[in-house]
C-alpha cells in the first residue's frame, strides 16, 4: 500500500510526526507518497537504497524528492543481510559506483538545497569526506543512541543485526539493556576490517555500517 493523502492525515490524527519514505527510483506512486506526507506539515525523509541498478540516478531522485516537498535524503547504499544476500551479486556497489552516486547526490544537493545525508555510514578511507560537501556523512549511532523495533517489539542494535536482545512488549528498555550490556558492547566494538583499528580517525568514523561491504 501506497501512502495517500487521507492515508496520511489518519497516521498524523494518530500521532505520527515524520515521516521516512523509502525508494528506489522515480516511481509516480512514490512522487505522490512524498508530496501526501509532506502535505501534512510534518517533517518527511526520502531514504534512497543505492545500489548497483540505480546509483547512477542518485541525482535525479535527489531533486524529486526536493520538488515533492521532502525536507532531507537519506542516502543507504546496498547492505547484504535479510534477503539481499541472496541478490547481492547483482545489488552490491563497487567503490567507483558508490563515489559516482555520492557525486551526483552532492550537485544534486547543491542545486536544490535540500539536506542530505548518510542513513548508511560511508568510510572516509572509502570516500574523501571533504569532495562532497553538500553531504552530510554520518557514523553508526546503533547500539548507543538508535536502536530498531520489530513490529513484534523486539529489540536489535541495528536493522541489520538479527540477534533479538528482548521484547519491549514484556520488558522496560532499560531492563533489556543492561541484561545485554556484553553483547551491545560487543557490537560497538566490532569492525569489519582489520585496517579500522589502526586507523587515525577511530573516533570519527567507528568504523563505519558494521554489515556493509567494505573498500580498503
Amino acid at each position: 500500500m501506497f501512502l495517500t493523502k487521507s492515508l496520511a492525515g489518519s497516521l498524523v490524527s494518530a500521532g505520527i510526526e515524520h515521516f521516512d519514505i523509502g525508494f528506489t527510483k522515480p516511481d509516480s506512486r512514490v512522487k505522490l507518497a512524498v508530496a501526501a506526507a509532506a502535505g501534512t506539515g510534518c517533517s518527511v525523509t526520502a531514504s534512497v537504497c543505492v545500489h548497483n541498478g540505480n546509483y547512477g540516478e542518485t541525482g535525479t531522485l535527489t531533486k524529486m524528492a526536493a520538488a515533492m516537498g521532502a525536507d532531507a535524503v537519506a542516502l543507504n547504499r546496498f547492505v547484504p543481510t535479510g534477503r539481499g544476500r541472496k541478490n547481492q551479486k547483482n545489488l552490491l556497489l563497487k567503490k567507483q559506483d558508490l563515489l559516482t552516486a555520492l557525486e551526483l547526490a552532492n550537485q544534486a544537493a547543491g542545486d536544490s538545497g535540500i539536506f542530505v545525508y548518510t542513513g548508511i555510514p560511508v568510510e572516509p578511507c572509502t570516500a574523501q569526506w571533504e569532495l562532497f560537501p553538500e553531504i552530510t556523512f554520518s557514523t553508526c549511532h546503533c547500539g548507543e543512541v538508535k536502536w530498531a523495533i520489530d513490529t513484534a517489539g523486539n529489540l536489535r542494535t541495528c536493522e541489520q543485526n538479527p540477534e533479538i536482545l528482548g521484547n519491549l512488549l514484556t520488558d522496560s528498555f532499560r531492563k533489556i539493556v543492561e541484561r545485554t550490556e556484553d553483547s551491545i558492547g560487543r557490537f560497538r566494538q566490532w569492525r569489519n576490517s582489520e585496517n579500522c583499528f589502526s586507523c587515525s580517525l577511530p573516533g570519527e568514523c567507528t568504523g563505519g555500517c558494521r554489515f556493509a561491504e567494505q573498500y580498503h
